[in-house]
């Protein structure tokens, strides 16, 4: 009864769920993640494109930030900005991956996620060292490292502290460049992490490099190299080739420099990666000049600064026209080095300019960011607000409804119910009636049983008495006349008083162990489970003691004298474990 009234409370409440629960709600929260999963997917796809097709992986992210958008999603938005910061920083565009990064830290700010915020800080670190802005570098660095040290991310540390020292060689200060490697080399796992092995060898070689010790920097290198390549990771490989190539142009090696310079161009080319194009075609430029190789040396400079017409870096295009000002000048012709060298003058006041505006803009944007992403993220939290609320108010409503339905149907079933139990009641009574006469028939019958298969284990008990005492009369009446018997036949006679004996053990016994089975099933079972080291005899002894029988009867019955009856007896108080005042018989009757 108590099931069916289950079954229909829980219908009817499916039933008013089904009636009166919003769908336009249970279709938003369908939506909602569905929508999820659908930048979710747009995200791991930018993942998976990146350094490999940029230009399909922006548009991903794209995408992905417009649906965070759409659908409130605040980490999906933090996200996508990051990934936009990642994408431009591969494409030069130090400044443009500032300001996505700079978004993507006020969401993650907010969201108090502090593992994605130390990966943003890691990146404006890097952004701003592209720039040379190495102060900011070191300042950001250092917050991630803060962040990563309460997170105990131990890759992340080791990525933190050779980036330190980099920025700490590029200032002159190799002190202080080996002081956050050696940490660095602290948190490495050389199994696990080859890859920031070979990018601790790389800094260890950088430091070599401006000491002016270019055979142990071109050891480091090469060791960098062959962990790159056999990752297979070409912007690495190009990037150590290039460093290589930089050590042997230091050593005069020209036709080394040359080989190794011009495989990094190649790769960079291929990678379609023209900040490496431009540093590496300058590098070779330095080649062909000091091998006084002038035109060479200025066709290699005039691509670079074509490229360079793409890329947002005024540094790296004021280096260019410093080196064709050198060139023309070796080559005697001044007007183009002047030229040159003013284009360079140009440059430098543009950039000195340009970071003093860049700090005024960069303040204010950030400013206008960090208003515009509080008001959207104000907005969200208001709407999260209001949607909670509505669906409280449903649930509210939902409840109420089951509970007053569920009153109405259990009062209806109420009566129903009462009387069904008190018939129930009745049945059960009469039946445990019928039970209790049935369990005392069968109570007299196994009492009657018992007393019978009793009666029969005396009865055998006895007759095996009687039988052992005839048996052991006659053996007796035998050892009598044995000094009357021939010599010749007083063998014969012993084996036949031996006959008797073995007889009267083993079948005699075997007939009254089955009858004493009969009556005391579990006598042995229980004897030989408790105590397993007892014997054959031992047995025997404490199946005739459970029955009374007296240390006399028992002696008749084994064939034993009464003193060796008298030491089993003692053996088995022992392996049963009792005191001196515990009574053997009582024990035994207790099993």
């Amino acid at each position: 009864m108590s099931s069916k009234r289950n079954i229909a409370l829980l219908f009817t409440g499916f039933v008013i769920i089904f009636m009166f629960l919003n769908p336009a709600a249970l279709f938003a929260i369908k939506k909602k993640t569905e929508d999820k999963n659908q930048i979710r997917q747009q995200l791991n796809n930018c993942k998976k494109l990146l350094g490999r097709d940029n230009n399909l992986a922006k548009m991903y992210a794209l995408e992905a930030l417009k649906q965070s958008k759409e659908s409130n999603s605040n980490h999906f938005l933090g996200e996508s900005y990051f990934y936009l910061g990642l994408l431009a920083y591969y494409d030069d565009k130090y400044n443009t991956a500032l300001t996505y990064y700079d978004s993507a830290l006020i969401v993650f700010d907010e969201e108090k996620d502090k593992p994605e915020i130390s990966k943003v800080y890691f990146q404006i670190a890097r952004s701003n060292a592209f720039l040379s802005n190495y102060d900011k570098a070191i300042i950001f660095i250092n917050k991630s490292i803060k962040l990563k040290e309460e997170l105990n991310d131990k890759k992340g540390l080791t990525m933190c502290y050779n980036f330190l020292g980099n920025m700490y060689r590029v200032q002159n200060n190799p002190e202080k460049a080996l002081e956050y490697l050696n940490r660095s080399f602290k948190y490495l796992d050389i199994e696990s992490d080859t890859l920031q092995m070979a990018g601790l060898y790389c800094s260890l070689a950088d430091i070599f490099q401006m000491k002016n010790n270019n055979d142990s920097a071109i050891k480091y290198y090469r060791k960098a190299y062959d962990i790159y390549l056999s990752s297979g990771n070409q912007r690495f490989i190009a990037g150590t080739k290039h460093n290589i190539g930089n050590c042997l142009l230091k050593k005069k090696n020209y036709t080394g420099a040359l080989d190794h310079l011009q495989g990094a161009l190649n790769i960079y080319k291929e990678l379609d990666e023209k900040y490496g194009s431009v540093t590496t075609l300058l590098d070779i430029s330095n080649v062909y000049s000091a091998q006084k190789k002038w035109h060479k040396a200025k066709q290699v400079s005039l691509e670079a600064l074509k490229i360079s017409s793409t890329i947002d870096n005024d540094r790296l295009v004021s280096r260019i026209y410093l080196q064709l000002s050198k060139i023309y000048s070796s080559m005697n012709k001044p007007d183009s080095a002047y030229y040159n060298l003013q284009k360079y003058i140009e440059l430098y006041e543009k950039i000195f300019t340009t970071d003093k505006e860049k700090i005024v803009q960069e303040m204010e944007h950030k400013f206008k960011i960090s208003e515009k992403n509080r008001e959207i993220i104000t907005l969200q939290a208001k709407n999260r607000e209001i949607r909670d609320r509505y669906l409280m108010m449903i649930l509210v409503a939902v409840l109420l409804i089951i509970i007053v339905a569920s009153f109405l149907v259990n009062y209806t079933l109420r009566n129903k119910s009462l009387r069904q139990r008190n018939e129930l009641l009745r049945n059960e009574k009469m039946l445990r009636e019928k039970e209790d006469k049935l369990k005392e028939q069968e109570y007299t019958i196994l009492k009657n049983k018992l007393e019978t298969k009793n009666k029969e284990l005396a009865s055998k008990s006895l007759e095996l008495l009687r039988y052992n005492e005839t048996l052991r009369t006659i053996t007796d009446k035998l050892q009598s006349i044995e000094k009357y018997v021939a010599t010749e036949h007083k063998k014969d006679l012993f084996v036949l008083i031996k006959e008797v004996e073995t007889f009267s053990k083993d079948n005699m016994w075997k007939e009254f162990e089955t009858a004493f089975k009969n009556v005391h099933t579990e006598f042995y079972d229980k004897l030989i489970e408790q105590f397993p080291d007892l014997t054959p005899s031992e047995i025997k002894l404490a199946a005739l003691l459970r029955l009374n029988f007296s240390t006399k009867e028992i002696a008749a019955v084994t064939f034993k004298s009464e003193s060796g009856i008298k030491s089993i007896r003692h053996r088995l108080r022992k392996k049963l474990g009792l005191e001196s005042d515990s009574n053997l018989i009582t024990f035994l009757l207790k099993l």
